[in-house]
């Protein structure tokens, strides 16, 4: 009789046990992250490399897809004026940076 109180007992704290996992498991269940940018929007650290990677708490590692980042465009000046052009904002830029030093 005593035996089949022990077992009842340990019997229902193992249910109980079970119950509570489960329902915690449920309660918390963190979304699966399957790329760079879902790893981002999460909230996870950004390691800002070339190409940015991202890891999660449990130690999953998803790196940016550069394929995707266009090229910026190269201009070519074609002509005398053009050259002139960009040659004077650099002196301008170059000069405005100098007198800040001084």
């Amino acid at each position: 009789m005593q035996n089949k109180k022990i077992i009842s007992i340990l019997t229902f704290l193992l249910i109980v046990g079970l119950l509570v996992f489960v329902f915690q498991k449920i309660r918390y269940k963190t979304p699966s992250i399957d790329s760079f940018e879902e790893c981002a929007a999460a909230g996870n650290p950004v390691m800002e490399s070339y190409p940015m990677r991202c890891r999660t708490a449990d130690g999953q590692e998803f790196v940016q897809d550069i394929s995707q980042i266009p090229d910026a465009p190269i201009v070519t000046p074609t002509t005398t004026e053009e050259i002139a052009t960009i040659t004077a904002s650099s002196s301008e830029i170059l000069d405005s940076g100098t007198s800040s030093l001084r």
